[in-house]
């Protein structure tokens, strides 16, 4: 990465208002496919070993980037202004097979996302913290798939989708720092280029004698996301109002194969397992796409019984289906199973889907030390009259039950009612789907043991 020695004049704004929510899809598990299936006929007599390889989130700490630069500057003095501020996703590889295994990480999500982000994968200590081995260099993804048109010792920008030649080297030091790790350094050797439609871009390198890969295909599909709206009653700033959308855009598949994270066969009845923490840095400002909403706009949403189409939605023409909207709502009473306020209180989700009903979720972390996420609740029935909803955390011993009683799933138009441009609120936030996954193909073309058929 280049490292940063100079002092740069170009001023940029201390802070940002919008900022990037990460709505997270965690897979808990998942096998795909193997060389060698195991069950059936086999008229060798040479037996097969199980194929038994999944993988585990274990950890989050955030979903949430600030949409801003990395690097800012502050009279004349550039500061790391995203220190501190990456999202780091704890996987635990396993192989509970009779073979060997090869992971391959898959991460999903829309470019907009994937544009402005940098990878780094680091091993794992046995607290689920990062370990100081990097599995990966920093990957900025952006300098792999676009022409850069601004570079210095702080500031990067780029243009359109960038067509690598055949066997074109790039050296990961000639990237900035954005909070890296490791010191691993790599001479990437490129091919391919992507276009809004599709295509695809590889990037291979060698890790102590073997090849490690990262694979990025996009393709254009319909998918859903979010735009959140500042929300306030009287003085006080609530938790915004999320609209949700559906529109056809590009989505990537970031896929890193690293010979590091090979997994051998269990040993004995002891399963193999490799924790692994994937760290995202948000390195640039994304520009809002996204218009404002209007009076008649909130007047339709309010009163919809089914999703509608907005024309020409975005500054660059899009039409958006509207599906629904949600927003959270903090101070609940916690209460016990028999109705009984605990004293504690906690923060629920409201979703409503145009013509599907009212949906609640607990906003909570899963595990100790988690960022905030939401998962499922469903009605708690004890017998008494107020309105309970228990949460579905993974964990029974952490399912908390909340007091949703009086509690309305219907927006109050005032409460996104400012001064401005259009009278209404200006947009805070937008939330992508975001999916992390491990795929296993058995790392030998022989059998485990070496018996040849």
């Amino acid at each position: 990465m280049k490292r940063n020695t100079q002092n740069k004049t170009t001023s940029y704004p201390l802070l940002r208002y919008c900022s990037i929510l990460l709505a997270l899809s965690l897979l808990f598990a998942g096998v795909t496919f193997a060389r060698y299936a195991s069950g059936g006929s086999v008229s060798t007599g040479v037996s097969i070993p199980a194929f038994d390889a999944g993988y585990s989130i274990d950890r989050v700490n955030t979903t949430t980037f600030g949409n801003q630069d990395y690097w800012m500057n502050v009279n004349d003095v550039y500061v790391d202004q995203g220190a501190g501020t990456a999202i780091s996703v704890g996987m635990t590889l396993k192989n509970n097979g009779g073979t060997n295994v090869q992971p391959t990480l898959r991460l999903s999500g829309p470019a907009d996302y994937w544009d402005n982000l940098a990878i780094e994968v680091m091993d794992a200590e046995a607290d689920g913290s990062a370990g100081e081995r990097a599995y990966t260099p920093q990957l900025v993804l952006a300098d792999l798939l676009r022409e850069r048109t601004v570079m210095d010792a702080y500031n990067v920008s780029y243009g359109g989708y960038r067509t690598w030649g055949t066997d074109e080297q790039f050296s990961t030091e000639d990237s900035l720092v954005f909070g890296q790790r490791g010191e691993t350094e790599r001479v990437l050797t490129m091919n391919g280029a992507l276009t809004a439609e599709g295509g695809e871009v590889t990037a291979v390198w060698t890790e102590e004698g073997k090849e490690a890969t990262l694979r990025i295909t996009a393709e254009k599909r319909t998918e859903q996301y979010s735009v959140g709206f500042v929300r306030k009653r009287n003085a006080e700033l609530l938790p915004p109002l999320y609209v949700e959308c559906k529109k056809e855009m590009t989505v990537y598949t970031v896929e890193l194969t690293l010979p590091a994270l090979d997994l051998a066969a269990r040993s004995g009845e002891i399963e193999t397992r490799l924790p692994v923490v994937i760290f995202l840095t948000w390195t640039n400002d994304l520009p809002n796409r996204s218009e404002a909403a209007t009076s008649g706009f909130w007047d339709t949403l309010l009163y919809a019984d089914a999703p509608f189409e907005l024309a020409n939605a975005t500054s660059d023409g899009q039409s958006v289906t509207i599906l629904g909207y949600h927003f959270d709502v903090g101070g609940v009473n916690v209460v016990d199973a028999g109705g009984n306020a605990t004293g504690e209180e906690t923060s629920v989700r409201l979703q409503t889907t145009l013509g599907g009903g009212v949906a609640y979720f607990h906003v909570a972390g899963i595990n100790d030390y988690d960022g905030s996420y939401v998962h499922p609740m469903q009605s708690y029935e004890y017998g008494g009259s107020a309105v309970l909803m228990q949460c579905l955390n993974k964990d029974e011993s952490k399912r908390i039950i909340a007091d949703v009683t009086g509690i309305s799933a219907v927006f109050q138009e005032e409460e996104i009612s400012m001064t401005g441009d259009n009278g209404y609120a200006p947009i805070q936030q937008r939330g992508f789907r975001i999916s992390f996954a491990a795929d296993f193909v058995q790392s030998s073309e022989l059998p485990f043991g070496g018996a040849s058929i």
